[in-house]
C-alpha cells in the first residue's frame, strides 16, 4: 500500500482545509458516495437510483439524496437461479425507465464463468418500485451477424429514435475494444446490424474505448467513454459529439471526437483512473451531474479499491461539457439543487467533530491509523496537538432518528466494523460508504457531554482498548472506555456555485520559460505551484485578469498549478514544463 509522507499529508490537509467555508446548513454530501465500480446513478420520480458492478448478481439501491445513498444497502433484483439468469461476471448494470417500464441493462458471462464470453442482457419490471417489484428476463441484445464479446451497455434517445450503445470487439477474440451502436425496435431488441462509431486509437492518448454513456442537450448528442479502462494506469475520459438534428448517429463520420481526454487524473487529491461516467440531472432539473469511479492510486487494477464519486459539470459557450477536475475526497459538496434535507436526527446535529474517548489520558482523539487513504484502514486514537484533518469526522444523520454514518474528513471513508462482524473485540476500520448496517452507528446521549456509539449491525459498543490505542467493538459494559466526547467543530458545509474551470486558460502548456494565466477576473488570487511530491516551489499574489509566470527556474516535468481565490475556492490544473 502507498503511504503519504508527513509533508505530503500536511500539504493535502492544507489544500483540503482551504476548500472549506461555511454557508449555513443546506444539504451537502461527501465523496465517495458508494463503493461500487462501474457506477450508474440516475434520478427518476423523486429518487436517486444507484447500481454498479457487484459481480455475482444485479443489485440496486435508492435514496432521496446523494448523501442518503450511503445509508441504505443494496437490494438484489436478479441473480443466478432466476429464470434466464447467467452464472457469473455480472458487470456494469444501468437502470432506465422507458415508456413507463423499468429496465436494467447489464453484462454477464454467457457460458460458465468465462469473462471472454461476456454479452449484454436486459431485465424488465412493470412495478412502481423496482426494488420490490418482480423482474423478468427479456433476453440478450446483439447483432446476430456479429455476436462477439460485448459489455458496458447504455441506452439513449436521439431525435426521437432510441439507440443501444456498447463496447465490443471487431471479431471474435480480437481486441482492443471499440464502440458500437444500433437502433432499437423495442427496449429489448436491436434493429439491423451494429455500426462502429469509435475505433480504438481515435483518442491520441488511448488504445481502447469502453463504457460509453450518452447525453443529449440543446440540439447536440454527446457520448463519453472510458479510454484504456481500469486494467491500465492510464484510465481517462474521452468525448465525442454531433448535432442531433442534422447528423445520423449511425455514421462514424457524424461524430466529432475530442483529440485529448476531457477528464483525467488529479494527483493533487490522490484520485486516479477516472472512468465509467454516467449522467443525471438535479431534482429540480436545473443542474447537470455525472457519476464516475476512480481509485486512490494510479495502479492498473480493477479491484475493490475503486469507489463512486459524483460531481456537477457545466457547458462552455459552444455547448460542450466542461467536467473540470476531480474534487477532493471527504470535502462536503453542495448537493444537487432541489434535494430535500435529511433528517436532523437526535441527539447530535450534523457537522464536523473530533471524537475523544473519555478514558483518553490527554489530547488523544480518534484518527486513521497510519494516515491511510485506503479502504480497510484502521481506526485508533492518537494525540491531536496540531489540528490534523485525519482526526476530524463528519457525523451525518440518516433517515432514522439517532442513527448516523461517520465519515472521515481526510479520506471520505466511513467508520465500520471490519467484515461486519458481530464478535466481541472485532476491529473497527474504514471502508467506502455502502449503506451496510455495520456502517450505521446509534448515538446515545448519556449526559455530562458523554455519548455511547453502538453499531447497528452487531448491537455492540465502540470501545477503546484499555491496554492500547486501538478501537474495536465490545458488549456494552458502561465503562469509560465505551464513552466518547463529541467535540463540535463546525456545521456541515456546502460549497458555493463558483466555477472557473471553463474561464481560466493556461498557455502555452507545455511551457518553457514563461506561461500565461488568463481569465482570473478581478478577484484577488494566489498562484501556487507544487511538484508531484506536494512541495510548494513558488507562490505569488495576483489581482489582474491575466498574469505571466516565470518558469525558468523549474525543471522539466509535471506540476500542479493551484489558483486560490479570495473566497477560499481552489482551482487546480496540470502544468507541464518542457
Amino acid at each position: 500500500m502507498k503511504k503519504f509522507t508527513k509533508k505530503s499529508v500536511k500539504f493535502m490537509a492544507i489544500c483540503i482545509a482551504l476548500l472549506y467555508f461555511q454557508s449555513g446548513n443546506s444539504q451537502s454530501f461527501t465523496n465517495p458516495v458508494g463503493d461500487l465500480s462501474d457506477p450508474h446513478i440516475t434520478y427518476i420520480d423523486g429518487f436517486y437510483y444507484y447500481t454498479g458492478t457487484v459481480g455475482n448478481r444485479v443489485a440496486l439501491k435508492r435514496a432521496t439524496t446523494l448523501e442518503g445513498l450511503k445509508h441504505v444497502g443494496l437490494t438484489t433484483i436478479f441473480q443466478p437461479g432466476d429464470s434466464g439468469a447467467q452464472e457469473d461476471h455480472y458487470w456494469s448494470p444501468e437502470v432506465h425507465k422507458l415508456d413507463g417500464i423499468w429496465y436494467v441493462y447489464y453484462t454477464a458471462a454467457s457460458v460458465g464463468t468465462d469473462n471472454n464470453t461476456q454479452r449484454n442482457y436486459v431485465i424488465e419490471s412493470s412495478d412502481s418500485n423496482p426494488l420490490t417489484g418482480t423482474w423478468t428476463f427479456k433476453g440478450q441484445l446483439f447483432d446476430a451477424s456479429a455476436n462477439h464479446y460485448a459489455s458496458n451497455p447504455t441506452v439513449t434517445e436521439i431525435n426521437g429514435t432510441r439507440y443501444f450503445i456498447w463496447a465490443g470487439v471487431s471479431a471474435s477474440g480480437v481486441y482492443p475494444l471499440n464502440l458500437y451502436i444500433s437502433e432499437m425496435t423495442n427496449p429489448w431488441t436491436l434493429s439491423g446490424s451494429r455500426v462502429e462509431i469509435y475505433t480504438s486509437g481515435d483518442l491520441t492518448e488511448t488504445i481502447s474505448g469502453d463504457a460509453p454513456n450518452a447525453l443529449v442537450k440543446d440540439g447536440k448528442a454527446f457520448l463519453t467513454y472510458t479510454a484504456n479502462g481500469c486494467g491500465t494506469s492510464e484510465g481517462k475520459t474521452g468525448l465525442m459529439y454531433m448535432d442531433d438534428d442534422t447528423n445520423n448517429p449511425l455514421l462514424i463520420a457524424s461524430w466529432t471526437k475530442e483529440l485529448s481526454a476531457v477528464f483525467d487524473d488529479n494527483p493533487d487529491v490522490s484520485s486516479y483512473n477516472p472512468n465509467h461516467q454516467t449522467f443525471f440531472k438535479s431534482p429540480d432539473n436545473t443542474e447537470y451531474w455525472f457519476s464516475f469511479t476512480t481509485r486512490f492510486d494510479d495502479g492498473p487494477y480493477c479491484d475493490n479499491q475503486r469507489s463512486t464519486r459524483a460531481q456537477k459539470f457545466t457547458f462552455n459557450e459552444s455547448g460542450i461539457p466542461q467536467f473540470g477536475t476531480i474534487s477532493a475526497i471527504g470535502v462536503p459538496i453542495a448537493a444537487p439543487s432541489g434535494e430535500p434535507s435529511l433528517s436532523a436526527g437526535t441527539p447530535v446535529q450534523n457537522g464536523l467533530y473530533r471524537i475523544r474517548p473519555i478514558a483518553a489520558s490527554g489530547s488523544e482523539t480518534l484518527e486513521i491509523g497510519g494516515i491511510e487513504i485506503w479502504g480497510g484502514s484502521n481506526v485508533g486514537q492518537w494525540f491531536d496537538d496540531t489540528d490534523e484533518i485525519h482526526h476530524k469526522w463528519y457525523l451525518q444523520a440518516t433517515s432514522v432518528a439517532g442513527e448516523y454514518i461517520i465519515i472521515s474528513a481526510f479520506n471520505g471513508l466511513a467508520i465500520e466494523v471490519g467484515g461486519c462482524s458481530t464478535d466481541d473485540f472485532a476491529n473497527i476500520n474504514m471502508w467506502y460508504p455502502n449503506g451496510a448496517p455495520c456502517q450505521i452507528w446509534e448515538i446515545a446521549d448519556l449526559g455530562s457531554d458523554e455519548y455511547r456509539l453502538t453499531n447497528k449491525n452487531s448491537g455492540k459498543d465502540m470501545e477503546l482498548d484499555p491496554g492500547g490505542n486501538n478501537i474495536y467493538q465490545n458488549t456494552a459494559n458502561d465503562s469509560d472506555y465505551q464513552k466518547f466526547n463529541l467535540e463540535f467543530i463546525e456545521s456541515t458545509f456546502s460549497v458555493a456555485d463558483y466555477d472557473l474551470y471553463s474561464d481560466i486558460k493556461i498557455f502555452p502548456n507545455p511551457a518553457k520559460d514563461y506561461f500565461t494565466i488568463r481569465g482570473l477576473g478581478t478577484k484577488k488570487t494566489e498562484i501556487i505551484i507544487t511538484d508531484m511530491r506536494g512541495r510548494v516551489v513558488t507562490k505569488q499574489q495576483n489581482i489582474k485578469d491575466e498574469i505571466q509566470v516565470d518558469a525558468t527556474f523549474l525543471n522539466s516535468g509535471l506540476y500542479i498549478l493551484s489558483i486560490k481565490t479570495e473566497d477560499n475556492n481552489i482551482i487546480t490544473k496540470k502544468l507541464i514544463i518542457d
